[in-house]
């Protein structure tokens, strides 16, 4: 499993670049490295829906007005867009936005 220094774990540089992950023996590294996450990943990556819910949204649309439009609850929505910004490798939803029209998503 990959150490850290004393450097890191005091709050150096390194330690903010890295975000804790499962342990190898989950099937993951213990670190990922945010320069590495916020690569633009494969659009066939999105699912169907969670496309669906990023398209909605780029329409200006709020997570309840997207539910309504889907027939979905709130949350579900919420679920959905976590998993955009996690596969699109962004922070919020105006990145996500940007990301969408970028790659010709929306």
């Amino acid at each position: 499993m990959p150490t850290t220094s004393a450097g890191a774990r005091a709050g150096s540089g390194a330690a903010a670049r890295c975000t804790w992950r499962a342990p190898p023996a989950c099937g993951g590294s213990r670190f990922l490295d945010r320069s590495r996450a916020r690569q633009v990943p494969p659009i066939g990556d999105l699912t169907r829906r969670e496309e669906e819910v990023l398209q909605l949204v780029c329409l200006g649309l709020r997570n309840s007005d997207v539910a309504q439009r889907l027939h979905v609850a709130e949350s579900t929505v919420e679920f959905h867009m976590s998993r955009v910004l996690a596969k699109l490798g962004v922070r919020n939803r105006v990145e996500a936005v940007d990301r969408a029209l970028a790659l010709g998503l929306a």
